[in-house]
């Protein structure tokens, strides 16, 4: 069965020694009530905030079939930059292959710090090039903002870009609604949830014991589920 809002909040309540909630009384509850749900919430955003590559955040390939990455664009001949829609919580940046349309091969684009591209330009071994006024690109730099990427060189021509990215998480609100990760590690959510109501209690004691017992099995929740989430697509 599936681990709702309102289950998550009555284990911690129970745990606190508190009179669980129902799906009628939920939307109005008061006092210790309301803080141990907004603790739930704020316990579920310190798991989103333990790595940016849970696979339960990632997005889903545009098309299976076809490719297993989650996003694609398609370059605009001469525009070196682009950027990224704002409900991305992160990227994978060694996933991103441009395709050429013509060829229709794909190849993967190195990604690399502005810093190492910069000099990279300067350099005798990029300026001795034969074939350094082809615009082909062939890396991918991150824009000083985070918020999208530079190619290199500037796009020639009309090229797609496919890449995989994780989507920003979102509060739990109705009493219904579901854990964003497997049901078998509900049990982090509530230790870190009922730490905050042992903190709110000042019963340090309680506190301490239900942090170590969240470290330990965020641990554990890490080695199970922070995998690749997806089969990066490379050049055969």
């Amino acid at each position: 069965m599936a681990q709702t809002y309102l289950s998550i909040v009555n284990e911690v309540l129970q745990d606190t020694n508190e009179v669980p909630l129902t799906a009628l009384t939920f939307d109005n509850a008061r006092g210790f009530h309301i803080f141990v749900k907004n603790a739930v919430n704020r316990a579920l955003m310190d798991i989103v905030n333990e790595s940016e590559e849970w696979n339960w955040l990632a997005n889903v390939p545009l098309d299976p079939n076809l490719s297993m990455h989650s996003n694609q664009i398609n370059t605009v001949r001469r525009k070196a930059v682009y950027t990224f829609p704002e409900e991305y919580s992160a990227v994978d940046w060694d996933s991103f292959v441009i395709e050429d349309f013509t060829t229709k091969k794909s190849y993967p684009l190195v990604s690399i710090q502005l810093e190492v591209w910069k000099r990279y330009r300067a350099s005798e071994a990029y300026l001795n090039r034969a074939d350094k006024d082809l615009d082909m690109p062939q890396f991918i730099i991150r824009t000083p903002d985070q918020q999208g990427f530079q190619l290199s060189e500037v796009p020639d021509k009309h090229y797609r870009i496919r890449y995989n990215t994780w989507k920003a998480p979102s509060f739990l609100v109705n009493s219904t609604d579901t854990l964003p990760f497997p049901d078998r590690f509900y049990n982090v959510l509530i230790l870190r949830a009922t730490y905050y109501a042992w903190k709110f209690r000042e019963n340090k004691d309680q506190a301490g014991m239900t942090r170590g017992d969240y470290i330990k099995e965020m641990a554990h929740m890490k080695r199970i589920l922070i995998r690749p989430a997806f089969q990066r697509m490379r050049p055969v």
